[in-house]
């Protein structure tokens, strides 16, 4: 190494006639490939082919040998690599280079020569980089020099320091991240050998319909970061669905008009009857409006497009405005309302259990709705906010195939496109790729000037495109679920970090119907042995800001049935071995299953915390790696569903219903319920005072704490 840092001593040896990801494209149709079949034939995904070729993320040295070797190509073509010609390199005289102009970056150590089959560099990853998973022909061995890396081969999970080695089978699926908070000017240094075998040098040849064959000439470096994120909504009467640290990479007034470019997970649902995720509350509050909305600084809620409304118990009637259009033009009515009620029960998705207790809506005339409710229902107002109101017209002229008179009640149209009166109308839109958004000339408030003209909503960026790309001036916003020491680095930068509370947490929730979770003094045990103060280091960006709070219980704190701000959660070994000794299991006879979400990396770092913390315990347990659509069919049935998993949970209204609905009722939940606390939700909705629902909440939080099968309160939670 020179006395420059990495950083400073990066040459420039991309090819300079087109961007990569061109290139790469152009030789791939040339062969008349898929995204698929090179994927496959790369050991790489579809969705990471695809970003590659669209300049949004860039591959690292061995992605990008691996790719080049399906194209029939030397990484050379598209990657002008310092040549190893010399059997001797000096520390002082090797090169940094890198892939089109990556923060990761190399210096090569081997040379080249008839036969030769050891490819080696030295790495530098910056903080929180993650390599893509890649799988290939041939051997590896990594030696950490400096710093610390987490490694993932498979199913398995290793932390290297400084020092330690690691060699296994290259085909074997693995990807590695600087989990450290090293500053990106002093970055990890990792000795990467490489071992690979080269058939004799003649053109691949591909037959129709035939995948490609995988690589026979691997390359290497780390990383392009796997995590996918959280953002939150750019909506100029957006609702704060939850607490977030973001980045933005200039002052928000600086982004008068032109384009705001942010990012969120995939899929974004457009349809605002299935509509129930993140994506979908970006685009639901952008697109669509509600008859009410929060109350801005205060409890409650105001009128948005109602009016006014009267009545509680079980008959609510709104007063709706009379200057409200669509984008088609057509005029908001009372029969507009009815249809968006009847419309979401009917086809019984996304949030329609919010208004399971509506009987009925009526237009008493064009600009009067009246509600009737099965029995009181006290969050009924709280629940109008996921009630977008649709255009009835348009949609029964839109109908798609399906039974009765309804057939589909357009669910197919709406899903590429929107009937909706918001402040945005959609430009268009790929639900695993990026939706387009514009002002709408006339939305009935105005949409103020400094509103972006145009917004951008990019799903599945990995966390290294979106540093790349708000380095490069090219992203506005990213979520608070980059890992922190990444937020820092940026911060560092220039980027601005913005904080904001909103109504949800972080739960550990335990599976009451496997052994040993279906004893409580286990339940408590671990909820008792977990590290709560370690868990809120972990996420801290500086010391004043942090992605997370900790918590009392089960319901946010300033929500009703919150425990008091005081009583945070705190670890108790002792008591924890207390109630192990108590439990009916022995530590030496069960293994605990620890998931967390593949798309949520913050969640491997608790992962590996509990493991720490129960081993203290003499408790043994295996840590999985789950995609969330996977998770998600698994906890669908108690017998797949781990024994610990971690899920970021919000009151999609504002109420504490909604909240606590999902998790503890016993009609929900199933095997992660309790009958006494479904009690206590019965009777806090019933209640019309909120003295009333005060004091029921408080007393449901109350047996959270001591009952709770799910022992979300007992478990680690943050707020998000």
């Amino acid at each position: 190494m020179t006395n420059q840092t990495a950083a400073e001593a990066i040459i420039d040896t991309g090819k300079t006639e087109d961007p990569l990801g061109k290139r790469l494209r152009a030789r791939r149709r040339e062969l008349s490939l898929t995204l698929k079949e090179v994927a496959d034939g790369a050991g790489l995904s579809v969705g990471f082919i695809s970003q590659v070729e669209r300049g949004l993320t860039v591959p690292s040295l061995s992605s990008l040998a691996s790719i080049a070797g399906v194209l029939d190509s030397h990484v050379t073509t598209f990657l002008a690599q310092p040549e190893g010609k010399s059997q001797l390199t000096r520390h002082n005289e090797r090169p940094i280079y890198a892939v089109d102009k990556a923060a990761l970056s190399y210096e090569r150590l081997s040379t080249t020569f008839p036969g030769s089959v050891l490819n080696s560099v030295i790495v530098h990853e910056p903080p929180g980089y993650r390599s893509e998973p890649i799988q290939h022909v041939g051997e590896e061995m990594f030696f950490v020099l400096q710093g610390a890396i987490t490694l993932e081969v498979e199913d398995e999970t290793t932390v290297l320091q400084a020092g330690d080695s690691i060699h296994f089978a290259s085909m074997r699926r693995h990807s590695s991240w600087n989990h450290t908070a090293e500053l990106s000017h002093h970055p990890a240094r990792l000795h990467d050998g490489r071992v690979w075998r080269q058939s004799a040098a003649k053109p691949r040849t591909r037959e129709p319909g035939r995948t490609p064959e995988s690589p026979q000439m691997i390359l290497e470096g780390l990383n392009s970061e796997r995590a996918q994120q959280m953002t939150k909504s750019l909506k100029l009467l957006s609702i704060a669905a939850m607490a977030s640290t973001m980045l933005a990479t200039a002052p928000l007034s600086a982004q008068a008009g032109g384009v705001l470019r942010l990012d969120e997970v995939a899929v974004g649902e457009l349809d605002p009857a299935i509509a129930s995720d993140y994506a979908d509350s970006i685009l639901m509050f952008n697109v669509y409006d509600t008859l009410v909305l929060p109350s801005p600084g205060a409890p409650g809620h105001v009128p948005h497009l109602a009016e006014s409304w009267e009545g509680d118990g079980t008959s609510y009637t709104f007063k709706l405005r009379d200057d409200v259009k669509f984008v088609s033009g057509n005029a908001m009515t009372a029969e507009d309302v009815v249809f968006s009620l009847d419309r979401m029960k009917a086809m019984g998705k996304g949030l329609s259990y919010l208004f399971a207790n509506v009987e009925k809506a009526e237009a008493v005339d064009a600009s009067t709705v009246t509600f009737t409710l099965t029995k009181p229902y006290a969050p009924f107002v709280a629940s109008l906010l996921r009630l977008p109101i649709v255009d009835k017209q348009t949609v029964m002229a839109n109908l798609g195939e399906g039974e009765g008179e309804m057939k589909d009640w357009g669910a197919a149209y709406l899903t590429s496109t929107s009937a909706g009166t918001g402040a945005y109308r959609i430009v268009s839109h790929n639900p695993q790729e990026e939706t387009v958004m514009e002002k709408n000339p006339d939305y009935f408030l105005g949409v103020p000037a400094p509103a972006p003209d145009t917004a951008r909503l990019r799903y599945g960026l990995e966390a290294a495109t979106v540093r790349t790309l708000i380095a490069q001036g090219e992203h506005d916003i990213a979520s608070q679920w980059l890992p922190p020491e990444v937020i820092k680095a940026l911060a560092a930068n220039g980027a601005q970090v913005l904080t904001e509370s909103g109504t949800g947490a972080f739960y550990v929730k335990m599976n009451t119907t496997k052994p040993p979770l279906d004893d409580v003094n286990c339940r408590m045990a671990f909820a008792k042995a977990f590290d709560y103060g370690a868990a809120i280091k972990m996420i801290a960006v500086t010391d004043t800001v942090s992605q997370g709070a900790a918590s009392t219980g089960a319901v946010p704190v300033g929500m009703f049935g919150a425990n008091p701000a005081d009583q945070v959660l705190t670890r108790d070994l002792e008591a924890a071995k207390q109630h192990l000794a108590e439990c009916k299991y022995k530590p030496e006879d069960f293994t605990l299953e620890i998931s967390w979400i593949a798309e949520v990396p913050v969640e491997e770092r608790f992962a590996l915390l509990m493991q720490a913390n129960y081993a203290e315990l003499g408790v043994k347990s295996e840590i999985k790696k789950l995609p969330w659509a996977l998770f998600a069919e698994q906890v669908s049935k108690p017998e797949n569903t781990p024994h610990l998993s971690q899920l970021f949970v919000n009151a999609v209204t504002g109420d504490p219903d909604t909240l606590l609905y999902g998790m503890y009722h016993s009609s929900a939940a199933r095997h992660l319920a309790v009958a006494r606390i479904s009690q206590r939700r019965r009777s806090g909705q019933a209640t019309r005072g909120r003295p009333d629902r005060r004091h029921a909440g408080g007393t449901r939080g109350s047996l959270c704490r001591a009952e709770c099968p799910a022992d979300g309160d007992r478990a680690h939670h943050l707020w998000l």
